[in-house]
C-alpha cells in the first residue's frame, strides 16, 4: 500500500449561494486531519457593541486609532478575533482615512478598504513593503493559523 505524503493546504469550497465551505488539511503521525468551517458569504458586520465592548463609540475609536501603535488581536479558532477585526475596521473606515489589508484570506470584502489576498504570487511581505509606499493611515495583517 501507497500513501501520498502532502502538506498542509487550505482552501475553500464553493458550492452554495450563501456559504463557503472552509477547508484545512494537515499531516499528522495516524495520516491527515481535515477541518471544515462553514462560513456566511455575505457576512454582515456587527459593531463593536454587539461584541461586548464598551458601548461609546469615542472610548472604542480612542483604544482602536492609536497613531503609531500596533494592536495584536489573538484567541483560539472560533472566539471572533476576524469579526472584531472586520468591526474595528469598519468603525474606522473613512473617505479620507487610507486603510489596506493584507488578508490570508479575504473573509468580508469591505467597501472603502484595499484588501489584498495573500497567495503563491502575492506574499505578506511583499505587500508590506508596496502599502508602505502608499502613505497607508491603518495597516491589518491577517494571516488564518496553518
Amino acid at each position: 500500500m501507497h500513501q501520498e505524503i502532502t502538506l498542509s493546504q487550505d482552501g475553500r469550497i464553493i458550492l452554495y449561494p450563501d456559504y463557503n465551505i472552509r477547508v484545512s488539511s494537515q499531516m499528522n503521525v495516524y495520516g491527515e486531519k481535515f477541518v471544515l468551517r462553514l462560513m456566511k458569504k455575505e457576512a454582515s458586520i456587527k459593531g463593536l457593541q454587539e461584541l461586548g465592548y464598551p458601548d461609546d463609540e469615542t472610548v472604542m475609536e480612542k483604544y482602536f486609532n492609536k497613531k503609531n501603535c500596533i494592536a495584536v488581536i489573538a484567541a483560539p479558532t472560533g472566539e471572533g478575533k476576524t469579526t472584531t477585526l472586520y468591526s474595528a475596521l469598519a468603525l474606522l473606515n473613512r473617505p479620507n482615512v487610507n486603510i489596506t489589508t493584507v488578508e490570508d484570506p479575504v473573509e468580508i470584502r469591505i467597501p472603502g478598504l484595499n484588501q489584498v489576498e495573500v497567495n503563491k504570487r502575492v506574499t505578506f511581505a511583499d505587500s508590506l513593503r508596496t502599502i508602505l509606499r502608499q502613505d497607508p493611515d491603518i495597516i491589518l495583517l491577517r494571516r488564518d493559523k496553518r
